[in-house]
């Protein structure tokens, strides 16, 4: 478990800029939920699995000469993972 934060931040490349185009990033939402299950063969050996799932909430703009527009949005991703753990 834990408790935790997100920040991005888009960096525009000279090709962007050289262009006029500016792309302006906001503070998004963002919250990642999760939970896992180890299973010991022996007590220094043993198999893992974990999910977790994140949600994501984008909204951003884009300018350039005569354009303008938004980004809005969202991304969720359910994430699995399993493996095999050893203790030294």
């Amino acid at each position: 478990g834990g408790l935790g934060a997100a920040f991005w931040s888009l960096e525009e490349s000279n090709l962007l800029k050289n262009n006029a185009i500016t792309v302006s990033d906001q503070t998004t939402f963002a919250a990642q939920i999760g939970g896992g299950v180890d299973y010991y063969f022996t007590p220094n050996l043993a198999v893992f699995g974990e999910m977790s799932y994140l949600a994501v909430s984008i909204d951003t703009s884009i300018s350039a000469p005569g354009v303008s527009g938004k980004l809005q949005g969202d991304t969720n991703s359910l994430n699995f993972g399993v493996g095999l753990k050893a203790k030294f």
